[in-house]
């Protein structure tokens, strides 16, 4: 073999080579629309958790539009699997002091979320209501309520019937009694609802 066809042989194998690789990286990745509309129909199905802290900030029209895109900035990985990770997933947003060691476990129909009473840190007040929120990707539907009970209480339950038998995500969050200051909202994690 001279010197030519040697050369041609080692471009045509690094050609293959790369081809592998960027088939192998590709079949990892969403194209934007598939994203996109992913990303779309869970905001739409929580627009109305969204609302209770985005509407100050983003005015109400423009709650759908800066969620999306938060969302695709921060809350959406191709790999291992495509999909939102709803860890990353703030359902409400703002300066109050959330709380620390919050939890949601599975009780009869019902999620019981726990949390430690934190008045006083912060701007954190015994009187701020806590919000709870399940949301369900298979059925595609959120339940939640921003009157759960009061933070020095440390617990509170969301009643969700209508999730018997299926994996949903929660979220906990507290808004200020005047309803002016919200907290972030803190991912509680994936339960089963029996």
């Amino acid at each position: 073999m001279n010197q030519i066809t040697k050369n041609s042989a080692t471009i045509a194998d690094a050609t293959t080579i790369q081809k592998q690789i960027q088939t192998t990286m590709d079949s990892g990745r969403v194209s934007y629309p598939r994203k996109f509309n992913t990303i779309s129909q869970f905001v739409l199905c929580i627009i109305d958790v969204l609302t209770i802290s985005d509407r100050h900030q983003f005015g109400k029209y423009y709650v759908w539009y800066h969620a999306v895109w938060k969302i695709m900035q921060c809350a959406f990985v191709d790999y291992p699997v495509p999909g939102i990770d709803y860890a990353k997933v703030l359902v409400t947003r703002g300066s109050l002091w959330n709380a620390q060691h919050a939890t949601a476990s599975v009780n009869s129909n019902a999620i019981t979320f726990t949390w430690s009473n934190d008045s006083g840190v912060g701007s954190a007040d015994q009187f701020d209501q806590c919000i709870l929120v399940a949301y369900c990707e298979e059925l595609d539907q959120c339940v939640f309520t921003k009157e759960g009970g009061s933070r020095f209480s440390g617990k509170a339950q969301l009643a969700v019937p209508g999730f018997i038998g299926e994996k949903v995500h929660t979220w906990l969050g507290f808004i200020s009694a005047d309803g002016k200051r919200i907290a972030n909202s803190i991912y509680t994690g994936e339960v089963i609802v029996t």
